[in-house]
């Protein structure tokens, strides 16, 4: 089986200011849903079976809960990086078995 992984960056923006943050701190964009539903559509024609989300920070990504949700329907084994403050926010949907299940690892940044 295919180990082959696609890595989305959902946002720019970011609720903290980190010194060993790369983003581009002058853009405040979001990846428009419609297009990553099109992505996903499209890509398990490549073998592609895990899927990884970065930012900015993606938790403050307005469709954070239905990318995930998405992802888990579809098969995918999800990842992602976070600053670990919505965490909280999101346990609750986080530890849901179907989501859950789908969940390899999430990276906590420090700073």
């Amino acid at each position: 089986m295919s180990q082959a992984k696609i890595n989305f960056e959902l946002t720019t923006r970011c609720n903290l200011n980190c010194r060993h943050c790369l983003r581009d701190k002058s853009l405040k964009k979001d990846l428009d849903f419609k297009l990553f539903e099109k992505i996903i559509n499209q890509i398990k024609a490549y073998s592609i079976n895990r899927i990884g989300f970065t930012g900015g920070e993606p938790l403050v990504y307005p469709h954070f809960k239905e990318v995930i949700e998405k992802s888990a329907e579809e098969g995918f084994e999800i990842s992602f990086v976070t600053n670990g403050i919505g965490l909280e926010k999101y346990a609750s949907f986080l530890s849901q078995k179907e989501i859950a299940d789908k969940i390899s690892h999430i990276c906590v940044s420090l700073e």
